[in-house]
């Protein structure tokens, strides 16, 4: 087992409706596992909100959004230096459309797309080298749904590519809908097209908000959590890129009767259990799953440590669960139980302004 956990914050550092502080940038947090002492320390600062980061560690690359409200934002690339704990700043491309919000990457990670929630669209870049260079595809979407201030138009929220290489769905919370292209031969010739022209997209139950999707890490399953509705779907893909849907559950008890504002969602390295983080309830729900069929049945829940827990993440070994609350300014650092999925205690607590998504490195 490590010693020391190494992760990576990213944060929001400018005021706007959701955010009621202004400082900060990347954070490189390491935790000694044994005694729990934390080291901090402000890594990269010329970057305005960067609230998704995605390494790559295959490579030493991070990426990192900068999610703009109101015009395009930018899409970053960096060097990781483990030893020294730095960044060294690669390139830089605009995303081509406004708030900015999550990162995907290929399997050979030669390609990233980035969604754009309020732009209503998504690229595709090349990467070379740790440098992104020309967007290769770029897609918009239309359409509205139930809500009429959270759906008044298309707002993709994620992406999860499939395993074999083969298919991108993207989770849209303004439309109810989960698209899906396929991707072909984009290594030669830098195309992208839709499966078919009559199913390029599942519809949601019309209220729901599909806002994150991931994948498990070996089964052909796919899991969406709905931030409106605080409900988890959970499908199987099938080589010809079909969602077959095999369960609904709440991601919430039942006697739970306030708003309602999923955020996000982790399975468990070992790929036995799955973990959400609700908003307002302030809350982390964990969820076994069951490898023959992939379906969940509720474990626990319990307290985020903070308000707010936009994002969390988990330590590679699944030891520790790391949690960004971003109303509070904190971050909690919980202890795992491995065989029950449960949270066995909070370790640690450190003060960061408006922390929004946790990276693992180590």
């Amino acid at each position: 087992m490590t010693k020391h956990l190494d992760f990576l914050v990213g944060t929001y550092t400018e005021k706007d409706p959701r955010v009621f502080v202004k400082d900060g940038g990347i954070y490189w947090i390491s935790l000694d596992t044994e005694s729990y002492k934390i080291d901090t320390r402000l890594v990269y600062s010329a970057i305005i909100n960067p609230s998704f980061l995605r390494y790559d560690s295959d490579n030493n690359i991070l990426l990192s959004v900068s999610e703009r409200a109101e015009i395009d934002g930018e899409i970053h690339s960096f060097r990781v230096d483990l030893e020294k704990k730095t960044l060294d700043h690669l390139s830089c491309q605009s995303t081509g459309g406004s708030g900015s919000c999550h990162i995907e990457l290929s399997k050979n990670r030669k390609y990233l797309v980035v969604s754009n929630y309020t732009g209503g669209n998504i690229r595709i870049y090349r990467l070379d080298c740790g440098n992104i260079s020309k967007c290769v595809f770029e897609r918009h979407y239309n359409g509205k749904s139930f809500d009429k201030i959270r759906q008044e138009c298309s707002h993709p929220h994620s992406t999860v590519i499939t395993s074999d290489n083969m298919f991108l769905f993207v989770a849209d919370l303004g439309t109810d809908k989960i698209w899906r292209h396929r991707i072909t031969e984009l290594e030669s010739n830098d195309s992208l097209c839709n499966s078919d022209n009559n199913r390029n997209y599942y519809s949601m139950k019309p209220g729901s908000g599909p806002r994150h999707l991931i994948k498990h890490p070996y089964l052909n399953y796919i899991y969406l959590i709905n931030e409106l509705t605080a409900e988890i779907n959970v499908f199987f893909y099938n080589k010809i890129g079909d969602l077959e849907e095999k369960q609904t559950i709440s991601s919430l008890p039942e006697s739970y009767k306030g708003e309602k504002a999923a955020s996000d969602m982790h399975v468990h390295p070992g790929g036995k259990f799955l973990y959400v983080s609700n908003r307002i309830f302030d809350t982390i729900s964990v969820f076994k799953i069951d490898v023959t069929s992939g379906r969940l049945s509720f474990v626990d829940i319990f307290e985020s440590g903070g308000k707010t827990p936009r994002g969390f993440n988990i330590d590679f070994e699944g030891r520790f669960l790391i949690v960004a609350n971003q109303d509070t300014n904190n971050l909690s650092v919980i202890k795992l139980n491995k065989k029950s999925g449960s949270m066995q205690k909070v370790v640690a607590t450190l003060n960061i302004n408006t922390p929004v998504w946790i990276e693992p490195l180590l």
